[in-house]
């Protein structure tokens, strides 16, 4: 390109101006900027849009939100029941709800039921830890911000909260000990018992224990007491270390819980007590979005909206998945020993051969709670003994199994029900 000042060899509109070239660009390069910045916004209906789409084959426990919104799309194509897919969700929903038929934009304008849902949020103690009670939460992580740190005074190896649950256990035992129909009305003390060889062993005793009388309260004292405070809190000169009560309980419970008091002792002045139950409330929306025709549309959305105003809450749901496999695997214990049990179960290895662990609570977090096997194990023995394992349960399975008895009597032989009533049963038909 050739340079010279003089521009006398073009006409004027041929001329271009360096700044207007540089200001040019510069507005190509915001305007570049600018689109980049842009999100997209999905329709889901025509009043509802988000700004993030997910598409899962499975279940998730839980769903990440925000306050635009986050929409999964859940591909059940096959599935018998579709609303399964909201069964392992882990948060609490309910009122305010409601429910009505709409058109989904984002599936190609199919009609839809629209459910609507409120987060029910957790449930924390009176002295949860300020931590606690500020937090907010979007989405999880499941390996770290489902493990709560504990306090040290919830620790299991600190003194002073041992003996804080003796303490506690103490007072709510009572004396078992009678005298014409009268229950013994004493108070719970510190006594040691002193043997030949000079070791003394301390317990909680009755204050109206005398010899040779039996059933009085007695509650051993094993390591880890601090004896002192334990004799000043049963003497009621405990005085506490300040006014203030000690908020550090990092217990949080799913909403479904029935407890009342938290498990834990908490220290207020002098007086040593269990927490009450503390609702934390949340705003978090939800819309169920399921298609009128499942089979032209196998498609399920769940739409959540907002910031969760409380802590996750643990795991109370056993996943669809897991739940098919564990009863699989008590179908499998009932027909090795006729009459599963939860103890059968877990002291077995059926639990190694079907999950490759050897602990319920290592599969999933919610099984940690014995009570959701000890329900599935009732839910299945049902469905096998409809009518129980007494008289009137061998009578009706004799009568399925009538036609391949001795087949029948075989499996069963290790029944001991079938065995005793089997006389009566034969007379009977």
């Amino acid at each position: 390109m050739s340079s010279m000042e003089n521009t006398n060899f073009v006409h004027e509109e041929d001329i271009i101006y360096e700044e207007d070239l540089n200001a040019a660009e510069l507005n190509n390069m915001n305007i570049s900027e600018l689109e980049d910045d842009i999100e997209e916004i999905y329709f889901i209906t025509k009043q509802m849009t988000v700004k993030t789409i997910i598409h899962s084959l499975t279940s998730i426990e839980y769903p990440p939100t925000s306050k635009e919104g986050v929409a999964i799309i859940y591909h059940v194509e096959g599935w018998n029941n579709v609303e399964e897919v909201f069964t392992d969700i882990q948060y609490s929903m309910g009122k305010p709800c409601g429910q009505h038929v709409s058109t989904c934009s984002y599936l190609g304008d199919v009609t839809v039921e629209k459910k609507d849902r409120t987060c029910q949020g957790v449930k924390l103690y009176e002295f949860a830890n300020p931590e606690l009670l500020e937090m907010n939460h979007d989405s999880i992580n499941t390996d770290s911000d489902l493990q709560l740190k504990i306090n040290k005074e919830m620790s299991d190896d600190n003194i002073e909260n041992t003996t804080f649950v003796i303490y506690l256990a103490a007072f709510k035992t009572k004396c078992r000990y009678m005298q014409n129909g009268v229950q013994c009305t004493g108070k719970p003390i510190l006594k040691c018992l002193k043997r030949k060889d000079n070791i003394a062993n301390y317990f909680i005793g009755c204050s109206e224990w005398k010899f040779n009388e039996k059933f009085h309260r007695f509650i051993n004292i094993k390591e880890n007491v601090d004896l002192n405070l334990l004799r000043q809190l049963l003497d009621g000169l405990y005085e506490g270390e300040s006014n203030e009560p000690t908020n550090d309980c990092f217990t949080v419970l799913h909403n479904s819980s029935k407890k009342t008091l938290c498990p834990h002792p908490h220290r207020a002045g002098n007086i040593i007590k269990q927490g009450a139950i503390t609702q934390k409330t949340c705003g978090v929306k939800y819309f169920k979005i399921i298609p009128h025709d499942i089979k032209s549309c196998p498609y399920v959305i769940l739409v959540s909206k907002g910031i969760h105003s409380h802590p996750p809450p643990p795991p109370s749901c056993v996943p669809l998945t897991i739940r098919s496999r564990l009863q699989e695997l008590i179908h499998q214990a009932n027909d090795n020993n006729v009459d599963a049990t939860p103890t059968n179960i877990i002291t077995g290895n059926l639990i190694k051969t079907y999950f490759g662990t050897d602990y319920l609570s290592e599969i999933h977090a919610s099984l940690n709670n014995n009570d959701h096997l000890r329900y599935y194990v009732d839910k299945i023995q049902k469905e096998v003994h409809p009518h129980g394992q007494g008289l009137l349960g061998v009578v009706y399975n004799y009568s399925r199994n009538i036609n391949n008895f001795c087949d029948y009597v075989k499996r069963l032989g290790k029944n001991k029900s079938f065995l005793y009533f089997f006389n009566i049963i034969i007379s009977i038909f």
